[in-house]
């Protein structure tokens, strides 16, 4: 009976600690939506870009649930 529990009481750890990092990001600024130029030479592609700071921390696919204190559309940019 003590292994099963602490089978349980290790599974909800570990989805406590899941929901947290799926919890919705936070930013000072996302631009959802344009063309991204990374500088390597390869082609533009579109993207998102989450800002925090004077840092961009993200480019890529950014969940819809994240929240910004400003959100640019840039579709069609």
């Amino acid at each position: 009976m003590k292994t099963r529990s602490l089978r349980l009481s290790g599974f909800a750890l570990l989805a406590c600690a899941a929901a947290s990092t799926l919890a919705a990001q936070s930013y000072d600024v996302l631009i959802r939506g344009g063309r991204v130029i990374d500088g390597t030479g390869s082609p533009w592609r579109y993207a998102d870009v989450a800002i925090k700071g004077d840092r961009i921390v993200e480019v890529g696919p950014i969940p819809a649930e994240a929240t910004a204190t400003r959100v640019i559309d840039a579709r069609n940019r």
